[in-house]
């Protein structure tokens, strides 16, 4: 990213190799990466941005002004639908990020929607509480990463939590939707220039496998993964002290405990967990899409760690055949003919990465019309891409 501005008459940024120049924003007049190496810039608390279409006429993103191409958004995210955005065209077309609670052990998901179509390209293995957790959620080349707090009081991770490679959308805005709440209800927005440098979790699997879902938000397309719910009914008390006067009271009017629970789900003091699905796994999936429509029925899907190894065998029965790491690479490239080597590999030697980024830079500018700095290319391909 060469040269990047952000403004909304006289307010806004302009950001040069790493410097960010404030624009009468009673801020430093510039900031550099070191002392700031990951938040460069609270532009919500400003107001410094426009609000558009999240995915139908009832759902509001927060989204900046300008397109990049590579950069990040960091919130709180509350786990009951909030999303963060990334490359958001607009209302069908963005890759996004979703916690939710209410899914059955997948509540940390990465998105893509072309043309109104969802598919789902990497679920985390993962039952969260209905609270707030910080994510960050970052886009370069074509890797998407989403790093998740492990738990509402701690920071993102330096390694990514959830990884996915796809070349549908190639620049947007970047932003964040927070159910109900508007710009003095948000927690805040960031925006990243640069990644944290941990390497993400490296596959231990690798499957091809068919697909199913019709595109909607209830049913995306998907691989076609095993699914066995075991009823739990985990609670977690999102209000302690009103939880304790409604249990006090309705318990001296003759209610049962479990009527209570219930009761305390519906006013929104207690979360029940009721079920998990038993075969959960953590993966990622190679999805290209034609007017958001799966060009092909099989996809490459990648697990990253699973609950228990009879998943494998599961996926099996439904028609999953496991290959080579080798095999996946081959067929990534003949499934999506917009990767580039440099999205599946890394290369360790510095003069063979600069070789690599000048390819890297031309390919990205022949075949989506976005640009790369030298510098970041380079990092981009000595970078292990989680293949």
């Amino acid at each position: 990213m060469v040269k990047s501005e952000f403004r909304i008459g006289k307010y806004g940024f302009t950001v040069t190799e790493g410097w960010i120049t404030f624009h009468d924003l009673k801020a430093d007049s510039e900031w550099t990466e070191p002392p700031y190496e990951q938040a460069i810039f609270w532009i919500m608390s400003t107001r410094a941005g426009i609000e558009d279409l999240a995915v139908s006429p009832d759902t509001i993103a927060r989204l900046t002004s300008s397109s990049w191409a590579d950069l990040g958004v960091k919130s709180r995210l509350l786990a009951d639908g909030d999303h963060a955005y990334c490359r958001h065209v607009d209302h069908n077309n963005s890759y996004y990020v979703l916690l939710e609670a209410d899914n059955s052990t997948a509540d940390h998901q990465i998105y893509k929607r072309v043309n109104g179509s969802d598919t789902v390209l990497a679920t985390e293995s993962v039952d969260l509480s209905k609270y707030w957790y910080w994510i960050l959620f970052e886009i370069e080349g074509t890797e998407l990463r989403s790093y998740r707090a492990p738990d509402p009081y701690s920071d993102v991770p330096t390694s990514p939590t959830l990884t996915a490679t796809d070349t549908d959308i190639a620049q947007g805005r970047f932003g964040v939707r927070h159910w109900g709440h508007g710009w003095a209800g948000l927690t805040g927005l960031f925006f990243f220039l640069k990644e944290p440098r941990s390497e993400a979790k490296k596959p231990i699997k690798y499957f091809l496998i068919p697909i199913e879902g019709d595109g909607n938000e209830d049913n995306p397309f998907r691989p076609k993964l095993p699914i066995k719910l075991k009823e739990v009914n985990k609670v977690q008390i999102l209000d302690k002290k009103r939880f304790e006067k409604l249990k006090k009271f309705m318990i001296n009017r003759g209610l049962k405990l479990s009527d209570v629970f219930e009761l305390g789900e519906a006013l929104g003091l207690v979360f029940i967990d009721r079920y998990e699905n038993v075969y959960a796994c953590t993966w990622s999936a190679l999805i290209p899409t034609r007017r958001g429509k799966p060009i092909d029925y099989e996809c490459i899907v990648r697990i990253f760690d699973v609950k228990t190894e009879k998943v494998f065998d599961e996926i099996k029965e439904l028609g999953g055949k496991e290959i080579s790491r080798d095999e996946a690479l081959k067929l990534a490239k003949k499934k999506d003919d917009k990767l580039h080597d440099m999205d599946l590999i890394y290369v360790k030697d510095k003069d063979e990465a600069k070789k690599k980024a000048k390819e890297y830079i031309e390919w990205r500018k022949t075949i989506f019309n976005v640009e790369m700095s030298e510098k970041r290319a380079i990092k981009y391909v000595m970078k292990p891409k989680c293949w």
